[in-house]
């Protein structure tokens, strides 16, 4: 969301009601987007594209923090001999 000239990750129902922008963002640890999909009212393509590099950071640090979790206690691939 962008609400009061910043971007919100993660905004409450409550909070999106005053939100400018509704944006949906997956991307990988190297802050890569592979999916972006939102609407926004009036909002300035410089502001759009902060709430996106805002939500890809957060992409980056969430994906970062799945792999190290997966390396420490997750199970290797089974073969498919």
């Amino acid at each position: 969301g962008h609400i009061s000239g910043r971007p919100v990750i993660n905004p409450s129902r409550r909070d999106m009601v005053r939100s400018r922008a509704n944006i949906v963002i997956a991307g990988t640890a190297g802050g890569q987007a592979t999916m972006i999909e939102g609407d926004a009212r009036n909002v300035d393509p410089q502001v759009f594209l902060q709430c996106i590099e805002a939500g890809l950071e957060q992409c980056a640090v969430i994906a970062t923090n799945i792999e190290t979790l997966a390396s420490q206690h997750g199970k290797s691939k089974a073969s498919c001999n």
